[in-house]
């Protein structure tokens, strides 16, 4: 036998208060389901006496007016969120609607909001900004949206509102993303799926020429030299990190700024290589993949101009963040920083007449230099922390490091050229 779930107006008689005198019970919706009942709180506090209660619908008290009102519009859109998912009810896919904005289980706004927050719990703080932008896109398209209005011709004449392309596609892949995580939440069912092969197909972003020639970047290592001595600023750390990032095979900015001295390790042939696992990777998979990077001379330089004599263990190697930071402080600070630092490279660029670039360069321009060298891409996968077969599961196979030092001595000829005795050790 299937039960239906019920809603009514009730006195929870767990949490007593006393008032006048007098015990009361705070005023909220009760949900009954299979002979378990649960109680949801109203938008604002209401505590009651049993003899209020007794003729709250008729009282006319300032207060129990005010109470009458909420918990009968609240108790409204219970029994709305009842009817919808009747059919597949939990106490826990209830909650989660109810308690969201919109109370909606068909609303897609309410379940990016729940997306966002799980992003933001797994401080997937940068990824939930770029869904909350998303959102808010919608949002001004579309003041509600449900999910059986997002169809092909609703997405095409979404899309046509930009006029740069790559806008909408972020932004459809993001609503797609939103589409697949309400199908696993049982909240829609796949019977209408908008994408893929007989729905709307999302444009591909064009490529952009994201390289840096050669010739700039022995530019950018005599502008290095030419300064190093100087005091550090916003722009010399930017080239800084820069140079680092490309050394140490395209490492995102993200991951360079978290480093701290203790993930420098020496191998059995006395060799420093830093050791770390991607963030990208970390909330993906229980068994973050350990990347090798070999330490070359560039990045010995650039480590040795940022260690004093108090340096310890446990610091940053960088100075952008700071102990004892939360997730979501290292993630605004990581942002602005970063997008305070492409500014500055554009400012080295235009110093030296070369084609504006930014740190997404890097990492593009690492990658593109491995293919011309015939490295296969399942080593070039290796060297950056992509998704490919692991070496090892969680430690680095040591008899493969030589790999990555070769690797590393090609980055540093991208900028010195082949002769790299000019560099102090």
């Amino acid at each position: 036998m299937r039960y239906a779930p019920t809603a009514n107006i009730a006195l929870d008689k767990r949490k007593a208060k006393i008032k006048d005198g007098v015990k009361c019970y705070p005023l909220k919706i009760r949900v009954t389901f299979a002979r378990d009942s649960r109680f949801y709180q109203l938008d604002k506090d209401y505590n009651l006496t049993d003899d209020e209660f007794a003729v709250w619908e008729t009282s006319r008290k300032g207060e129990i007016i005010a109470a009458r009102r909420m918990a009968i519009n609240q108790l409204a859109k219970a029994n709305k969120i009842l009817d919808e998912i009747r059919d597949y009810f939990t106490f826990d896919e209830f909650k989660r609607i109810y308690y969201s904005k919109t109370k909606s289980s068909k609303d897609v706004y309410s379940i990016y909001e729940e997306y966002i927050n799980t992003l933001k719990q797994n401080a997937q703080f940068s990824t939930a900004g770029l869904y909350t932008t998303s959102l808010i896109s919608l949002k001004q398209y579309k003041k509600n949206l449900h999910f059986r209005e997002i169809t092909p011709e609703f997405l095409e004449k979404y899309a046509k509102t930009f006029d740069d392309g790559i806008i909408p596609s972020a932004y459809v892949r993001n609503l797609r993303t939103i589409y697949n995580y309400a199908i696993s939440k049982k909240v829609i069912d796949k019977g209408s799926y908008p994408f893929g092969k007989h729905g709307y197909k999302i444009p591909n972003t064009p490529r952009r020429n994201i390289f840096l020639a050669n010739e700039a970047a022995k530019l950018l290592y005599q502008y290095y030299e030419l300064h190093k001595e100087d005091k550090i600023n916003s722009k010399i750390l930017a080239l800084d990190i820069f140079l680092f990032s490309y050394n140490c095979n395209g490492m995102n900015f993200s991951d360079i700024v978290k480093l701290k001295f203790k993930d420098i390790d020496i191998d059995f042939e006395n060799e420093r290589y830093i050791l770390y696992a991607r963030g990208k990777t970390i909330n993906r998979t229980n068994n973050p993949k350990t990347v090798p990077i070999y330490l070359n001379e560039i990045v010995e330089d650039i480590i040795k101009k940022y260690t004093y004599s108090y340096s310890k263990k446990d610091d940053y190697i960088f100075p952008v963040l700071i102990e004892n930071m939360t997730n979501e402080a290292i993630s605004i600070k990581i942002g602005d920083t970063r997008s305070r630092f492409d500014k500055r490279l554009k400012d080295i660029a235009s110093e030296l007449s070369i084609n504006k670039f930014s740190f997404n360069y890097a990492r593009h321009t690492y990658i593109t230099d491995k293919k011309k060298k015939g490295h296969s891409y399942e080593t070039i996968n290796d060297s950056i922390g992509n998704k490919s077969i692991e070496m090892t599961r969680g430690y680095v196979d040591q008899s493969q490091l030589h790999i990555y030092k070769e690797i590393s001595q090609e980055n540093l000829k991208k900028f010195v050229g082949e002769n790299s005795e000019n560099l102090e050790s």
